[in-house]
């Protein structure tokens, strides 16, 4: 799984108070990881390349990618273009 370095930071040395706003893309169905997803912070949105945009508090970004089943990347959401239909 590809960590960005943001998210390793988050990860590695959270800072209470602060939300890490995420993309986690997945090869397989999206149901697979939200209800994981859910249960650390909020799904925001559902993409339609595969990918869930969240809202996690940074102390609980670690138990989420240690919950997380087999997922392709996880980003910082600021990381990738924010315009409609153009991620990738």
């Amino acid at each position: 799984m590809y960590l960005s370095p943001a998210v390793r930071t988050a990860r590695d040395d959270p800072t209470e108070g602060v939300t890490a706003r995420l993309i986690v893309r997945t090869d397989d169905e999206v149901a697979s990881i939200r209800e994981t997803v859910e249960t650390h912070g909020a799904v925001e949105e559902e993409t339609r390349f595969g990918s869930i945009r969240a809202s996690v508090p940074e102390p609980a970004v670690a138990d989420l990618l240690d919950s997380l089943p087999e997922v392709e990347a996880v980003e910082t959401w600021t990381a990738m273009a924010e315009e409609d239909g153009s991620e990738g």
